[in-house]
């Protein structure tokens, strides 16, 4: 069976250091060499036993987050959660004795992805304030696909909290604590545009701006995710990405993005907070519909969602 090599680290320039820790001269038996087939055959039958073995395993592994190899320093604990794209596991950090998440790609892995992946771990480099994840390591596993290191937190999403029913109200119809009243969505709200005024002053701008990518901790912290779709001021960025109805008009378009495209985003959020709902009753469309039809739909005042929303919070969204 193939011994994986150790994790390899990823200078911030994207050049490649290979680990110390690692091996640099893996031992391998040589299998018999691999025998095309002739018309009509199976190409099964002429792999060796011992090298079919090896590429199913491997394949099977590079899909199993429990089986990577994420380098002699991290210890994979368990699942975390996971989306259609990547996996979030909890591991043991075996150099600083303390546990982390770890996050990857599920397999395939493509270039496109993995660019992302990585793009959201050098952010989290960048950008040191306290509602921000800091990444504290950037690697390769045996395949050569990246993961990331990071802090490991507890806690809900914005989204789940925005789910339960309406304001001040559980789905049960029961008053929510005091943490999820209106008061407490709106301070989290601010520390969320603490985040993104300071990634702005860094010349960041998130562009996935969502409830669902804002966690709140069980002590009151409160953190931004998923910076895979950031792009930097100085970046000819092109690519339109993420959840439709937070993106802004500007963008919909085709325009380069910059701070107006997060605060856009941030008012969709405000919107939500106050009125459980949307700005614009769409349904279920499809991301090219709701781009070619948006400016059609128009937007409802969050006082005809709410007349307790005050207006001076209704000024501020519809401006």
């Amino acid at each position: 069976m193939r011994r994986p090599f150790g994790a390899q680290s990823l200078s911030f320039s994207g050049a490649l250091k290979p680990d110390p820790m690692a091996d640099p001269e893996p031992s391998y038996r040589t299998p018999d060499p691999l025998i095309l087939p002739k018309a009509g055959e199976s190409s099964i039958e002429k792999v060796p036993a011992e090298t079919l073995v090896d590429l199913l395993g491997g394949a099977r592994d590079a899909g199993d987050p429990a089986k990577r190899d994420y380098g002699e320093r991290y210890s994979y604990l368990d699942v975390l959660g996971q989306g259609g794209q990547g996996v979030v596991v909890r591991a043991r950090d075996n150099l600083l004795e303390r546990e982390v998440a770890i996050k990857a790609l599920k397999a395939p892995f493509e270039p496109a992805r993995e660019l992302y992946l990585e793009r959201e771990a050098r952010v989290g480099g960048l950008l040191e304030h306290p509602n921000i994840l800091p990444t504290y390591d950037l690697c390769q596993d045996e395949t050569g696909s990246p993961f990331f290191v990071m802090k490991k937190i507890e806690g809900v999403s914005l989204e789940e909290l925005l789910q339960q029913g309406q304001p001040g109200k559980a789905s049960s119809g029961q008053p929510l604590p005091e943490e999820y009243s209106r008061r407490r969505l709106l301070d989290i709200f601010l520390q969320v545009c603490h985040a993104i005024e300071y990634a702005h002053s860094r010349g960041v701008f998130h562009l996935d701006l969502k409830p669902g990518n804002i966690v709140v901790g069980p002590f009151g912290e409160v953190y931004v995710l998923d910076w895979g779709f950031a792009a930097r001021e100085d970046e000819d960025h092109k690519y339109i990405a993420g959840t439709p109805i937070y993106i802004a008009p500007e963008r919909l378009r085709g325009d380069k993005p910059d701070a107006r495209s997060d605060i856009y985003s941030l008012g969709v959020m405000l919107y939500r907070i106050l009125t459980r709902k949307f700005p614009r009753d769409v349904g279920r469309i499809s991301f090219r519909e709701y781009r070619k039809t948006f400016e059609s739909i128009p937007v409802i005042p969050p006082r005809v969602r709410d007349r307790s929303i005050p207006r001076d919070l209704e000024a501020i969204i519809l401006k």
